[in-house]
């Protein structure tokens, strides 16, 4: 316990110092860019991470499980990798731009060869290697190097912000290519991490044909999870454009940073799970804490709500009124929204993603279904209220399962007390002579 907790720290507080950076890029890049502005570049971001999720075929969370159940090493894994990752970083790169041509509307006019184009190709490249390499530290459970991998993009990206708002250059297309330099600066330190005390790479074909074949359950659990999030910027910025994307996004972002707390736990979780028993006993496990975490968000969540009046139009300006009301209804869905983060990670990491992707899929399309009715008519708030009765619908899920797992485990518990006494002879009347 000691131990999980140490990780948990380590990764909560590599989030913190992440976070304490891009709460600075957050604010820069809002009220610079306008809420027009902002949407676009959050529509284009949040592609970028969809990609990288279901571009790499799950084989971050295969190699994460081999890795860590023995079954495969870790230059082994690597070398799939490192072998996987050119071509699948060009069909993401491109898969990107041909999905965000009205996103990327006027924004290239002129641009050239330096244009967000350019910079979202690069920013789909990088951004995939880095969840590729990601895979060997949590199955090594290196809670530290997955840290570094997970914030020392967004650190680079939070310093180039900040230049490029002192020297009076921060557009959409600068912050794009801040966002693509982030990712793809960082990739040589983090490929000798994953490399140093690996052992020797190698290019085992027929076990990375079963790892994608084995992931692919797994890429489609962590797309439907990360579309889950954005799908109401997506359908806000085709329906009524990016400045009510760029309300929504705002909120969703601020929320997102007090929700850090509940993803590092999940991470740990996760990496935990990798090397531990079933699923059944890791959701049992797990319960407790899910609760306690879900119960103080709940908590910070109402907290959230009161003050957003006074906090959004100070922090972000007054072109953000609008996102005052998004932003109650998104604190007010934290508690739900903590609770499916963290059993998302132990159903990913106990090898049995066809239960997240089910309940997750379900959720998706509640929040799909919900903001097709309601976005018309209420704009982003509609959107907000989308997504958080989505999440509680997954949280009251997983709930359910996990208090029938936690059932069964309890009352196989038993029995094998009840067993092991009876062999042992205990509570048998003793033999008198």
């Amino acid at each position: 316990m000691k131990t999980l907790a140490l990780k948990a720290f380590t990764i909560l507080g590599s989030r913190v110092l992440t976070h304490a950076s891009q709460v600075v890029a957050f604010v820069l890049l809002a009220r610079v860019l306008s809420p027009a502005g902002f949407g676009a570049y959050g529509v284009l971001t949040s592609a970028v991470f969809l990609s990288g999720q279901v571009g790499n075929l799950g084989l971050r969370q295969s190699a994460a499980h081999r890795i860590g159940q023995k079954r495969m090493s870790d230059g082994d894994a690597m070398g799939v990798m490192l072998a996987f990752w050119p071509p699948a970083a060009v069909v993401c790169a491109g898969a990107v731009l041909w999905f965000n041509g009205k996103a990327l509307g006027d924004l290239t006019a002129g641009a050239g060869a330096f244009g967000p184009q350019t910079a979202l190709a690069l920013a789909a490249a990088g951004v995939l290697f880095t969840v590729l390499v990601q895979g060997v530290f949590l199955g090594r459970g290196e809670i530290r190097n997955f840290s570094v991998a997970e914030a020392g993009p967004r650190m680079l990206q939070s310093a180039f912000i900040a230049v490029l708002w002192l020297a009076g250059l921060l557009t959409v297309a600068t912050a794009m290519w801040s966002f693509a330099l982030g990712f793809l600066l960082l990739i040589p330190f983090t490929a000798w991490l994953a490399l140093r005390g690996a052992s020797p790479l190698r290019l085992p074909l027929a076990e990375g044909l079963e790892m994608v074949r084995h992931g692919l359950i797994f890429a489609a659990s962590m797309f439907l999870i990360t579309l889950q999030g954005r799908v109401g910027v997506f359908w806000l910025s085709a329906v009524d454009g990016p400045e009510a994307a760029g309300h929504l996004f705002a909120a969703q972002r601020g929320v997102e940073i007090v929700l850090e707390l509940a993803t590092a736990v999940g991470l740990v979780l996760f990496s935990e799970a990798t090397r531990s028993g079933s699923l059944k006993n890791n959701m049992a496990a797990t319960l407790k804490t899910a609760l306690l975490l879900s119960g103080m968000f709940l908590v910070i969540g109402a907290t959230a709500a009161l003050a957003a009046p006074l906090v959004v139009p100070l922090v972000l300006g007054e072109a953000y009124t609008e996102a005052v009301p998004v932003v109650r209804v998104l604190a007010l869905g934290l508690a739900p929204a903590a609770f499916v983060k963290i059993m998302n990670s132990v159903v990913a990491g106990s090898g049995k993603p066809t239960l997240s992707a089910a309940v997750i899929g379900g959720a998706l399309l509640m929040n799909t279904s919900l903001a097709y009715i309601l976005v018309p008519s209420s704009g982003a708030l509609g959107a907000a209220w989308a997504s958080v009765c989505s999440f509680s619908m997954a949280a009251g899920v997983y709930l359910f399962a996990t208090l029938r797992f936690r059932t069964t485990r309890v009352a196989a518990d038993a029995g094998d007390i009840k067993t092991s006494a009876s062999d042992t002879g205990a509570g048998t009347p003793p033999l008198r002579g």
